[in-house]
C-alpha cells in the first residue's frame, strides 16, 4: 500500500483487501453501490 499511497488523490475512495496480493479498488460506490 505504501507504494500507492502518492497516487491516491485526497478525498478518493479506496479499500483494499486483508491479501496482500489483493486489488486496490478506487471509488468504492462504484463496487459496493446497487448495481445497474
Amino acid at each position: 500500500m505504501r507504494e500507492y499511497l502518492a497516487d491516491i488523490s485526497r478525498e478518493t475512495e479506496v479499500w483494499t483487501a486483508d491479501v496482500p496480493t489483493h486489488m486496490i479498488h478506487f471509488n468504492g460506490d462504484r463496487f459496493l453501490g446497487p448495481h445497474s
